[in-house]
């Protein structure tokens, strides 16, 4: 985190804490909130919040924030949220939350799945795009194929009426 991030942060945490003691919810959204402490653009609104977040300073209730210890953010300081391992990155969704990987997922591993998932799909649409070119190139040949059969058919018919004549 850098030090502006740092500095952002410790600002809205220090607004939440003066709005409400620790274990109270505050009723005012991050945005209004960053707007009275100067910070007008809701998405630097978003990753303050977010990093309080992730740092177990507040925790999000029904769209609320509770405030859970007023102590500002240290340079340096690591998200508490736990990360798994790098062999557990990899896995899908459904078998981590199946191996008891519990407890809420953070941003980060959002994110990752996001981004796998985006290039499985990418993947997925260029195999399917393969697919279909190869189809429409078999239905060619096929339609060729029976034109010519037709063609082949229509003069045999041809010589059979001539040759019953």
């Amino acid at each position: 985190m850098n030090q502006e991030s740092l500095e952002r942060a410790n600002a809205f945490l220090a607004a939440f804490a003066a709005r409400a003691e620790p274990g109270e919810l505050v009723e005012v959204s991050p945005a209004e909130l960053g707007r009275e402490i100067g910070v007008p653009e809701p998405l630097a609104a978003a990753r303050a919040v977010r990093a309080l977040l992730a740092r177990k300073r507040l925790e999000a209730v029904d769209g609320r924030y509770r405030v859970l210890d007023p102590r500002p953010i240290e340079p340096g300081e690591r998200e508490q949220v736990s990360r798994p391992r790098r062999s557990e990155r990899h896995r899908e969704p459904k078998a981590r939350a199946a191996s008891g990987g519990g407890g809420r997922a953070t941003y980060s591993e959002i994110g990752r799945e996001v981004v796998e998932r985006t290039i499985e799909l990418g993947r997925e649409v260029g195999t399917l795009r393969g697919q279909l070119r190869s189809a429409r190139e078999e239905a060619r040949e096929a339609r060729e194929a029976r034109d010519a059969a037709e063609r082949v058919l229509v003069l045999q018919a041809g010589r059979v009426i001539e040759g019953a004549a």
